[in-house]
C-alpha cells in the first residue's frame, strides 16, 4: 500500500506498461503488486523521468507540514481542505518516486542484487518521507529549516536525474537530512556511555 491514488497518471502508465497491477485504494492510497519485470533500461528511464519531474515539483511547491496559526486553520473554512489537497499532492509525488525506485530495484534484482538492495533502501526512505510531508497526523515533525533544506535537496535530485547524472548521492542526502532531522526524529538517538 502506497500513498498515491490508484488513478494517479504515473501509476496508470506503469500499469499499462504491464509492470504492476493496481488492486484498488482510496483518495490518497493504492494497493498494488508488481507484475512483469521491466527491462532495466526502461525502468532506469522511467525512474529518472519520475525523479526529475516529481522532485522538481516538491522543490517548488511542497509546503511545511505544520499546524501553523490556529486562527487561520480554524477561522477559514477553506484552509483544512486546501492543506489536505496541497500536502496530499506533495505526499503523492514522493510516493511516485518511491514506486519508481521499487520498480527499478525489481528490474535489476536478477542482474545486480546489491544495487537493487540500495534502490529498495532509498525507496524505504522515501516511504518515511512521504508519510511526514503530508500526513495530517505528522504535523510539526520537521522544522522550517529542515523543510527548506529538503526542498533544496529535492531540487538537486531533480537536476541530477534530468541531466542523466548519478542520482544515488543526491537521493541519499535528501533522505538522510530529512529523516534524521532533530525535531521529532523517527530514529532513536544513541546514548553515549560515560
Amino acid at each position: 500500500m502506497l500513498g498515491v491514488a490508484p488513478d494517479d497518471e504515473a501509476v496508470l502508465g506503469w500499469a499499462r506498461a504491464g509492470w504492476l497491477d493496481v488492486h484498488g485504494g482510496g483518495r490518497w492510497s493504492t494497493v498494488l503488486t508488481f507484475h512483469t519485470r521491466p527491462e532495466p533500461a526502461a525502468a532506469w528511464s522511467a525512474m529518472r523521468a519520475c525523479l526529475a519531474r516529481d522532485a522538481a515539483w516538491v522543490a517548488e511547491h511542497c509546503e511545511p507540514n505544520v499546524l501553523g496559526d490556529p486562527r487561520e486553520l480554524f477561522g477559514d473554512p477553506q484552509e483544512i481542505p486546501r492543506r489536505a489537497r496541497v500536502r496530499g499532492e506533495c505526499r503523492a509525488r514522493v510516493a511516485r518516486m518511491e514506486i519508481a525506485l521499487l520498480l527499478y530495484a525489481y528490474a535489476i534484482e536478477p542482474s545486480d542484487s546489491q544495487r537493487a538492495r540500495r534502490a529498495r533502501e532509498g525507496a524505504r526512505g522515501l516511504g518515511w518521507m512521504q508519510a511526514l510531508v503530508g500526513d495530517p497526523e505528522a504535523l510539526d515533525y520537521r522544522t522550517a529549516a529542515t523543510h527548506a533544506e529538503m526542498r533544496e535537496n529535492m531540487r538537486a535530485l531533480a537536476t541530477a536525474a534530468g541531466a542523466d547524472e548519478d542520482i544515488e548521492q543526491p537521493l541519499t542526502v535528501t533522505i538522510r537530512s530529512y529523516i534524521e532531522a532533530a525535531r521529532g526524529s523517527l530514529l532513536p538517538r544513541q546514548r553515549r556511555s560515560s
